[in-house]
């Protein structure tokens, strides 16, 4: 296993790089978990207002990259510390890999549907089409009804990104930099 951590203090961003080396480490329950297993993980962490959306973006405009904003708002859990004693890491590995895999998940407008959207490799002409269409209508509604109904408006996966082992995951977070040490 690698782990990369790169921090750029003038602007407060620092992006972690997981790359999963070892597949038998990780087992696989889903197509979350089988994603994670077979491509890096990058995570952007950082304070608000400090260019880790923009960082994401040049990041998320890459045609191989699937790209949650963060979807720890969307799914909130019971936080994992970040001090436990030796004998506690096997237990806290494998919850650090379930919510890595459940933040693939996320369908979330805000996650799943940030501007602007990029055409990626899975996307066929028509399916870029729907998911663009898809994204822009969602976020009208959400304007036109209002923030109270917001958790329950998901963008479809179109494209089939979740099955798709081929993609590069990039998760943003602000609200957990302060997790990252």
């Amino acid at each position: 296993m690698r782990l990369n951590l790169l921090t750029e203090s003038a602007t407060g961003y620092a992006a972690t790089n997981w790359q999963k080396t070892e597949t038998s480490a990780l087992t696989a329950i889903g197509s979350s978990e089988k994603l994670l297993a077979a491509r890096p993980l990058t995570l952007i962490l950082g304070a608000p207002r400090s260019g880790t959306t923009w960082l994401a973006k040049i990041f998320d405009s890459h045609p191989s990259v699937l790209y949650r904003h963060e979807p720890d708002m969307a799914r909130r859990k019971a936080p994992i510390p970040v001090f436990y004693p030796d004998a506690d890491r096997p237990r806290h590995a494998t919850a650090i890999r379930e919510q890595m895999a459940e933040f693939i998940q996320v369908r979330a407008l805000k996650s799943a549907g940030s501007i602007p959207v990029f055409r990626k490799s899975y996307d066929h002409h028509l399916t870029y089409a729907a998911r663009l269409a898809s994204v822009y209508s969602l976020r009208l509604a959400d304007i036109a009804i209002g923030s109270a109904v917001r958790k329950y408006l998901n963008v479809p996966d179109w494209g089939r990104a979740q099955s798709n082992t081929n993609l590069h995951v990039v998760i943003k977070s602000v609200s957990a930099a302060h997790h990252a040490g």
